[in-house]
Order: structure tokens, then sequence, then C-alpha cells
């Protein structure tokens, strides 16, 4: 399965490792030196993800690790790299720390496990790392006041006034059908969270059709979200993804509703 996301672990011995979800929050906020980039974790992920297609072997990892580094200088030494060890210093009594695991051969490959740090987002205080693994990919989010952990399918989109985040992620799964044909299906989902007080709480979870996913959301306003609809465009030896309209959220009464969509079909040649 190929994971399309657009704008998604070893504890430490020594006391670094994941932390709960609803760790206790503590008044005072971190201190930070810089703001997190304007254009967000998403840029940062499609920079990295081009470092792995523009470069060869020998300058990857360098490209990767230097777009890392611009993202630590913005941190004031709170979040840092160790060879395999990223590092987060919160109001946690230790450090939370993820840590990489290279495939060292076959028998060692399901266990690979890779951190890439993307930023921290423009409104709640997460910092957010890209999770890639033997079965797929996804996204670790840690508090950077209470040091609580949450896991996401992709990089999130803060809302403006940064009680809330989106989280849309979407599947292209190749399959076999009956003919021995190479078809593609879409398993996606919509995902929007509260953030408050050290703790995710999830405000809204809707799951596509396999004809269409949900594409790089954009908030409209603080309770407007706009997402645009991806469905499959085929070609002879491959399939991509296509905007073909959008879907937009609203907030009304305590509970999210769609609002408008003006999906459109995809031209088949």
């Amino acid at each position: 399965m190929k994971t399309i996301t657009v704008v998604a672990l070893a504890l430490f011995a020594a006391g670094c490792g994941e932390r709960a979800m609803d760790a206790p929050a503590k008044p005072d906020a971190a201190p930070h030196a810089a703001p997190p980039r304007p254009d967000g974790a998403i840029a940062i992920k499609a920079a990295m993800d081009e470092c792995y297609e523009n470069q060869d072997a020998d300058t990857q990892e360098t490209c990767v690790r230097a777009l890392e580094n611009s993202q630590f200088a913005l941190t004031d030494g709170h979040a840092s790299r160790n060879d395999l060890t990223l590092c987060f210093k919160t109001h946690a009594p230790a450090p939370v720390c993820l840590e990489d695991r290279p495939a060292l051969g076959m028998d060692s490959e399901r266990d690979f496990t890779e951190y890439r740090y993307l930023g921290r987002l423009p409104g709640p205080r997460l910092y957010v790392v890209e999770r890639w693994q033997y079965q797929g990919s996804g996204v670790t989010l840690i508090d950077a006041d209470t040091g609580a952990v949450s896991q996401v399918g992709a990089v999130p989109v803060a809302s403006p006034d940064g009680a809330r985040i989106a989280v849309a992620s979407t599947n292209l799964d190749p399959a076999a059908d009956e003919a021995d044909q190479v078809v593609y299906r879409l398993a996606s989902e919509l995902t929007i969270y509260r953030y408050g007080e050290g703790k995710l709480v999830q405000e809204f979870k809707f799951e596509a059709p396999d004809d269409w996913g949900p594409g790089e959301p954009r908030w409209l306003s603080a309770r407007l979200l706009e997402v645009p609809v991806m469905q499959i465009l085929e070609r002879s030896d491959h399939a991509e993804l296509r905007a073909t309209g959008t879907r937009t959220y609203e907030l009304v009464d305590g509970r999210w509703r769609e609002a408008a969509a003006s999906a459109k079909p995809v031209p088949t040649n």
C-alpha cells in the first residue's frame, strides 16, 4: 500500500520514552526562543520527501538532517538529535525520546523505525514528528508543555485560534480484480481534534468512501474547514490523485457537520 499524505517505539532506558496522552499539565509554558516556521511542518515534510526523490543515496541523509537542524534551531535547545535518538525537553520530569531502529538485515526489517522532526505547530504547542515503519507511516505529536504523546495518521493543520487540529490521510491501495487486472481503492479519513490542557480530544471523524479521499485541509476560520476532494485518475501503469472539488465542514452548536460539497467526477482519459 502506498500512503499519500497531503497538507500522519523503543523506550530509552535512562528515562526517555513516550508518555501518555493525558499527562498532567503544568501552568507555566515551556520557553521557546523563536516561533515555528510560518510555512509549517507540511512544507518541511515535502522538502524532506524531495531529498529522497531528488538526491542520490550518499546525500539523502545529509539533506534530511539539514532540514531537521533548521527546525531544532527554533526550539532554543528543547528539541535535539543525538545520532539515532530524538529528544524533547518539556515540563515533564524526564525528556521524551524517540529512537530510530535501522533495518540491519532481513530478520530486522519488520522492526525498522525512523523518525524525522518536522517542527512545531503554529498554535497548539505540539512538536510534529514523522514516523516511518515497515508497515507504513504516521505522525507522532508531543505536547511541548506536558510531554504527552499521541499518534495521528498524517501531519496536522492547526486552526487559526490554535484550539483544534485537522488530520487528513489518504491511502492508495492497489489490488487485483477478478480478471487479474490492477484496480485502485482509497482508504481515507478526516479527523478533527480539540486541543487543550495537554490533551487531544477527537471531535469528528469521517471515513471517506473508496472512490475519494480528503486532501490537505484548509481552515477558513476557527469553526470552518475546507477539504479538497481527491479522486483516482488511473493510468495504464499507475494511478494518480486529482482534486475534483471541495467539501466544507462547520462547527455548529458544538457539532461538526458538512456545510457544502462540490465534488466533480474525474475524467478517465
